[in-house]
């Protein structure tokens, strides 16, 4: 049996994982070896180009997306004061908007996209002006990561969303 691990609450405040729950403690423990603190609480919607993305990005995004939406359009309190939930609020539209995106560039890759978003909910801004980092911070923060997101010289230079 694995020993007890820990994860943390949205609110920083450490939580147990339940007794039995070995595969979860083991994937928590992995995370937080490979990723330190970047896994504990990153969120992260980009702000550019959904092309630029690899895969691994493309796809984390597009979950993490359906969470959020599911936050702010079902008044779901996980994450809710998170930075990246915030600048999203009031902002259904614009986020909307950035799963289309997102879900063109999957087909564009032949991936099969089944989870789309209810249109009827997709209140509010329709354009997303509000960043935890700028486009230019996240491309810099993209080419720093270990990945194989597609940029070259031309896409670096603040590829629009």
């Amino acid at each position: 049996m694995l020993p007890a691990a820990a994860s943390r609450s949205p609110d920083g405040r450490e939580r147990p994982i339940r007794p039995g729950n070995a595969f979860a403690a083991a994937l928590d423990r992995a995370l937080r070896r490979a990723f330190g603190a970047v896994y504990a609480g990153a969120m992260r919607i980009w702000d550019i180009a959904p092309a630029l993305l690899c895969q691994k990005h493309l796809t984390g995004e597009h979950r993490e997306l359906h969470g959020l939406w599911n936050i702010l359009s079902q008044g779901k309190r996980g994450y809710a004061n998170h930075p990246e939930t915030r600048r999203w609020r009031d902002r259904l539209a614009a986020l909307y908007a950035r799963h289309e995106a997102l879900s063109n560039e999957m087909a564009r890759r032949g991936y099969a996209h089944a989870s789309p978003l209810d249109p009827e909910l997709a209140t509010g801004a329709s354009v997303q002006d509000a960043y935890v980092d700028p486009p230019a911070e996240q491309l810099r923060l993209l080419r720093a990561k270990p990945c194989r997101c597609p940029l070259d010289e031309e896409d670096r230079q603040e590829a629009p969303a």
